[in-house]
């Protein structure tokens, strides 16, 4: 049973976030999804301009001074860029608690992915535009040979659910029980062991599984990964960096400065959200409140582990302030 249902039977005002670029944030003023600009965001953009404004809203709308957050994953890092960005936020913060919570990548076992990521500049380009575009309008460039392999995969976005993500996932998992076991396993293969995923739920994660971001936000992982110890902003090479950042090197976020109370659990056997990655996080936060390791989730375990009530959330409720 997910969170929000556990939390709403309680009695808790649950608000349900959500990352712009999914099939439920297509909407926007002046742009449609078809647009390169719509979909010209990082994590970055995610963490200093949507987070507070959910977090705006919510206070301004219930009338409190304060409220809780738990975040999942990039959840988890857009939080803390925020608190950053924000820092004025954090006093508004009973508490946040974060599961797997992803900060430095360095040390994901995930093995197409430690593979892929030093190719990362080859899917995403600097400013250096072959097209010439303006380089106070460009955000990032994708070369003209990569852009056409994108567009078979749903490009502008990145498996987004007019596209790739929603047709391969329908093929290839959804056909039969099988199918459905072989894509735990795919599953499995990327985020750690674990069986604690039944195949009957492989609809529902499919539904709700990669349904569109940019490019970019996908780069940032790889980017944070060939950085090494460190959680920082895109990378947009050095003459976009010192234009953004005034310096040849992306910006580099100090997690020790966030103040917001935090909680954490972690994932012994998570391959995405490694334990050293978390031990890394644990020792830059100021204003740890605590932490738990269960020894046996992997990164899905969280969100859809058959046993997840008992191991994870009543103990995240325990530490939420009454309703």
């Amino acid at each position: 049973m997910f969170p929000a249902f556990l939390l709403a039977e309680l009695s808790y005002d649950v608000w349900l976030g959500n990352f712009r670029g999914n099939r439920y944030s297509r909407k926007h003023t002046t742009l449609t999804p078809d647009e390169a600009e719509f979909w010209k965001f990082s994590w970055d953009e995610i963490g200093n301009y949507d987070i507070p404004s959910m977090m705006n809203y919510i206070l301004t709308e219930t009338g409190q001074s304060k409220l809780s957050y738990i975040g999942h994953s990039l959840g988890c890092g857009v939080f803390f860029i925020a608190m950053l960005k924000h820092p004025e936020l954090n006093a508004r913060i009973e508490i946040m608690v974060a599961l797997a919570p992803l900060s430095s990548f360095a040390y994901i076992t995930t093995d197409f992915f430690r593979v892929w990521a030093p190719f990362t500049d080859r899917i995403e380009v600097t400013y250096e535009s072959s097209l010439k575009i303006e380089i106070d309008q460009v955000y990032t460039h994708v070369s003209l040979y990569t852009q056409d392999a994108l567009k078979l995969i749903g490009v502008h976005g990145w498996l987004d659910s007019e596209g790739f993500g929603n047709r391969f996932f329908e093929l290839v998992c959804e056909q039969t029980y099988i199918q459905a076991q072989s894509c735990r396993n795919w599953f499995r293969s990327v985020v750690g062991p674990s069986e604690n995923l039944d195949p009957a739920m492989i609809p529902l994660f499919n539904v709700n599984f990669l349904r569109g971001t940019s490019v970019s936000v996908i780069a940032q992982f790889a980017q944070n990964y060939n950085a090494g110890n460190v959680f920082q902003a895109y990378d947009f090479g050095r003459r976009g960096n010192l234009l953004r950042y005034g310096s040849v090197k992306p910006l580099e976020y100090d997690l020790a400065k966030i103040t917001a109370p935090v909680y954490v659990f972690s994932g012994g056997s998570d391959h995405l959200v490694t334990p050293l990655d978390v031990d890394w996080l644990l020792s830059k936060l100021k204003n740890l409140n605590g932490s738990n390791r269960i020894s046996d989730y992997s990164h899905l375990d969280f969100v859809w582990g058959i046993d997840v009530k008992e191991k994870l959330y009543e103990k995240v409720i325990a530490l939420l302030p009454p309703p």
